[in-house]
């Protein structure tokens, strides 16, 4: 299963994760960075800034 990373604090990528997950068919993990704790935190991808409309 493939993990797909994303901002659920960022209004607009949590709209478009809504989606995702209506539209896919089972074969996403969908994973909220902000959720992450402890020795999780070191699956997470590095490195990637927040995108402005984030702001």
């Amino acid at each position: 299963m493939t993990r797909f990373f994303y901002d659920g604090q960022c209004p607009l990528c949590s709209r478009e994760i809504r989606t995702l997950r209506k539209l896919q068919g089972g074969n996403l993990m969908f994973v909220d960075i902000h959720e992450q704790t402890g020795t999780n935190t070191a699956a997470l991808p590095t490195g990637r800034p927040r995108p402005d409309c984030c702001e």
